[in-house]
């Protein structure tokens, strides 16, 4: 499960628990490669994923890792957040397909 989040106000607080669409089976029908559904899977631990994050874990070239990060963003499962072009992060897109 995602971690849930919280918000206050001064009538009360809110939390919210999100299900976790992504899963397993979800991730495999969508006929990602083994390299992007490790990404997915470890984004979802550790919140977010730069493309020479993404060759560490993966093993592959920085354009390689380019490609398949764009297909990952193309697919609505990760969104860029870019700072800086060289610092560009990806994150799990907040409303997923």
């Amino acid at each position: 499960m995602p971690v849930p989040t919280f918000a206050s106000s001064p009538l009360g607080f809110s939390l919210t628990m999100r299900k976790d669409l992504l899963t397993e089976s979800v991730i495999r029908e969508m006929g990602l490669n083994e390299r992007q559904v490790l990404a997915v899977n470890h984004l979802k631990t550790q919140g977010s994923i730069t493309n020479s994050g993404y060759q560490s874990l993966t093993g592959v070239a920085a354009t390689t890792a380019l490609k398949e990060l764009k297909v990952l963003v193309d697919l609505g499962i990760l969104e860029r957040r870019a700072p800086s072009r060289k610092k560009t992060q990806y994150v799990l897109h907040e409303e997923r397909p």
